[in-house]
């Protein structure tokens, strides 16, 4: 039994110092099931798994909840939307303990036809509606102050951006990062998360469809793929089929001229979308879309409705890769390229910030 203890205890004060820092080896690695009782303890919150919220068309989206024990209700939440395992993926477990240590519910939950939620996984047809509906639901619950804000990098910003265009009064606001994927012909940009200047990029595309493009919840890649060497040679049709064994939309993002009604339907950013949650948009220089997250702020700039843009957006581009903010500040290089210290940034502080002024009403 001590034995036993003086291993809890052991384990409770290494998460605990991962944890602190908001990063690391353990956050990253250790099973949910074992992560969070020891969290829960160290840092004082209490989670309920799968809570299945409905959509308007009745499909169910499976949602972590977090929830602060040291402070009282009413709480202001965080909401986190993801296709890569809410269980599992790094940043939706690395940045849950900064916003519930500081008073924020912390939802996070898998995308439709993902994991443990219902329906079927199409990017992404659908998103800002369950985007909406899951804020919506979030804001009625009776420890909620009515305010909801998201966060996340990638695709978990992209989808941010897909819901701000519903100008859902309880999305209060947002932190997007690395979102530029998001934009569809807005912009004459065309993107659609998988296009530069009109040419597919292709080892991108592959990959993200190869990997995590899958319509079956919870299909994992059954081998690993040298992206490589798997994207030599043609057809580009086809390509992922030799991979993965259930269906993907790949093959429709290749073949679909620009001008089919398909990409409309598919729920990317489009000139007639309109814009009114404050936006905290971040994205790094050698980022493959950062020019469209820069066009993606110009659009919702030019797109604002109500009081003005100035005060609800603001947009931070640091060196750095992909969703990779603290990188550069750590060795002091991209790369082979060397970056100065103003690579050191407050990043948390200002997440926090922003969230505590929009969310929280201080000032």
């Amino acid at each position: 039994m001590l034995k036993l203890t003086l291993a809890l205890l052991g384990v409770l004060a290494v998460t605990a110092a991962a944890a602190y820092l908001g990063r690391g080896w353990i956050l990253a690695n250790v099973p949910v099931r074992f992560l969070h009782p020891v969290l829960s303890i160290a840092f004082g919150f209490r989670a309920e798994h799968d809570v299945m919220i409905p959509m308007r068309d009745s499909v169910r989206l499976a949602t972590n909840l977090y929830f602060p024990t040291r402070s009282a209700p009413p709480f202001p939440t965080v909401l986190v939307r993801s296709p890569y395992d809410k269980n599992n993926y790094g940043e939706t477990r690395n940045e849950v303990l900064l916003f519930l240590r500081n008073g924020y519910v912390v939802a996070v939950q898998d995308v439709r036809g993902k994991f443990h939620s219902e329906g079927e996984f199409t990017p992404y047809r659908g998103d800002s509606e369950d985007g909406s509906d899951t804020v919506n639901w979030l804001a009625r619950q009776p420890w909620s102050n009515g305010r909801v804000g998201t966060f996340g990098c990638s695709s978990l910003g992209e989808t941010q951006m897909l819901l701000a265009r519903e100008r859902n009064p309880h999305h209060a606001a947002m932190i997007a990062s690395a979102a530029g994927g998001a934009i569809g012909s807005a912009g004459g940009r065309y993107g659609f998360g998988v296009y530069e200047g009109g040419i597919f990029n292709l080892a991108a595309g592959f990959g993200w469809f190869v990997q995590s493009g899958g319509k079956t919840p919870g299909a994992r890649l059954e081998r690993p793929v040298d992206i490589r060497e798997a994207v030599r040679g043609l057809p580009i049709v086809g390509m992922v089929r030799k991979f993965r064994s259930d269906p993907t939309d790949f093959d429709d993002y290749v073949s679909r001229p620009f001008v089919d009604v398909y990409w409309r339907a598919a729920g990317y950013i489009a000139d007639e979308d309109r814009f009114s949650t404050p936006a905290l948009i971040l994205n790094t220089w050698h980022d493959v879309s950062v020019g469209d997250t820069l066009a993606l702020a110009e659009v919702t700039r030019r797109n604002w409705v109500g009081a003005s843009s100035r005060a609800g957006q603001a947009v931070i581009i640091a060196p750095g890769l992909h969703c990779d903010f603290w990188g550069a500040a750590e060795t002091g290089w991209v790369g082979d390229l060397p970056v100065g210290k103003a690579a050191v940034q407050p990043y948390n502080e200002w997440y926090l910030a922003w969230f505590d002024y929009w969310l929280h009403g201080e000032a």
